[in-house]
This record gives C-alpha cells, structure tokens and sequence, in this order.
C-alpha cells in the first residue's frame, strides 16, 4: 500500500514537472460517517467488537472527513502544490486507549514486534481471503503504523484555512453513524459519554 502510494505521487510530481498545474493533498486515515468499506474506521469497529487480538505501536495520522471534504474545496484555489491534511497524530496505543476509556470496550490483546505482527496479519488476510471476509488488524494498517513518520499540517492550515474537528467529536460521530448503521451493537453507555463531553 505504502508503495503504490508513493508511486503514485511520482507520477504526479513528473506532471507537474512537466507545467501540469496540480494540487495534491495527502491525507491522513480519515474518520466519519459514510465509510460503507469499513477503511480507517475498520479498526475502531474491530475496537468496539473487542476483536482486537494483537497491534503494533506505531505513528498514525487521522482526519475527520469533513475536515477531509474542507480541505478539497480550499484546493481548488490554494496557491501551492502539496499539502498533508491530518488534524491528529498520535500512537497506536494511545488511540486505543482512548476508544477503550472513551467506549469503555475490553482492551485489546498485546502490542506485538513488528515482524510478528506482520506474519500474523499476512496469516489471518490469507486464510480470509477465500471467504471474501475482513481481518480485524489487516497488513495495511499494521504497515501504515509501523512507517509512521512525524508530519507538519501547518502549510494546509495556512493555505487551506484549516482547523480540525477535535478528535473525540470525530470519534463520537463515527460511533454515531457506525451503530445507525447497524456496523456495532448501540450501548446506552456510549450516548452518554457523547453528552459528558460536550
């Protein structure tokens, strides 16, 4: 995944070398509604299943989609050419503890060495495969956490005029939009925490 992406920016990069006028955003995993596939929301309805059996620590970048959609108008008009769009990096661990202390969901299983990890996530997406059926913890992700790098947003936040939805708003209108989606089981506990907070 990480290949494919990179390759792809290349290719943008040799247009816009040769005077194609380009902006590019680089996002970060994005959070909200609508995710149908399960992308980056996959691992907090894993989370929420407490189907988590093992993680790798790793950097993660994530952005609540409608900082997402923002971020898309203001390209059409913004001066430069690249921009990283992701309101909040932190660890693996850190964002499972807050989903576990936020939800109050079991906690997963142990963060595991990467090559471990990864062996057991190539294991799991192979005998799934044949059943068309999902991984709680699938290869990509654990590559995305380990090659994590620390970032800086603070040209799209310039250029774009970007602010970022706080992350435990992002968070609960996920949950949200995952339990009416009938994606987790509803549990009155969550809702609650939503009005705490606000």
């Amino acid at each position: 995944y990480p290949m494919v992406k990179k390759a792809m920016e290349q290719e943008v990069d040799r247009a816009r070398d040769g005077g194609l006028d380009i902006v590019s955003l680089l996002l970060g995993g994005c959070i909200g509604p609508w995710d149908m596939r399960l992308g980056t929301n996959g691992f907090l309805v894993a989370l929420l299943h407490g189907a988590i059996p093992y993680w790798v620590d790793g950097l993660v970048h994530l952005v609540a989609v409608e900082d997402a959609a923002r971020a898309h108008v203001a390209a059409a008009l913004a001066p430069g050419s690249r921009y990283l769009v992701a309101g909040h990096s932190l660890t693996v661990g850190k964002l499972i503890e807050r989903i576990v202390e936020r939800y109050g969901v079991k906690s997963p299983g142990p963060s595991l060495p990467l090559d471990q990890i990864r062996a057991l996530a190539d294991a799991a997406e192979a005998a799934a495969a044949p059943k068309r059926q999902r991984v709680p913890l699938p290869r990509e992700f654990v590559d995305i956490a380990a090659l994590g790098r620390p970032i800086s947003t603070l040209l799209a936040e310039k250029d774009l005029s970007l602010r970022w939805t706080p992350l435990d708003d992002a968070l609960d209108g996920t949950v949200e939009w995952l339990v009416r989606h009938r994606y987790v089981p509803p549990n009155p506990a969550w809702k609650r925490s939503y009005h705490d907070a606000s």
